[in-house]
């Protein structure tokens, strides 16, 4: 039997494919900040605050297109 969730066709941003694919996210820095926003246009910085510290060293008026995809480090 499959799972129930293979039965359905699955979305870009739905719970399964965020499990594979992650959220597709372009990222804006400016003099002052960086803000990541969703595909929908929303404001999603305060859930990749990590992204948003670490992408600060990057030059003003970049824009990024891409992937953010959760990742833990694995445990000994």
């Amino acid at each position: 039997m499959r799972p129930a969730h293979s039965l359905i066709t699955v979305s870009h941003e739905s719970p399964p494919s965020l499990e594979n694919d992650g959220h597709r996210t372009v990222l804006c820095c400016t003099d002052e900040t960086v803000v990541l926003y969703a595909r929908s246009g929303r404001f999603v910085t305060q859930h990749w605050m990590d992204l948003a510290v670490a992408d600060m060293e990057l030059r003003p008026v970049t824009v990024l297109d891409a992937r953010a995809t959760p990742w833990a480090a694995p445990t000994p």
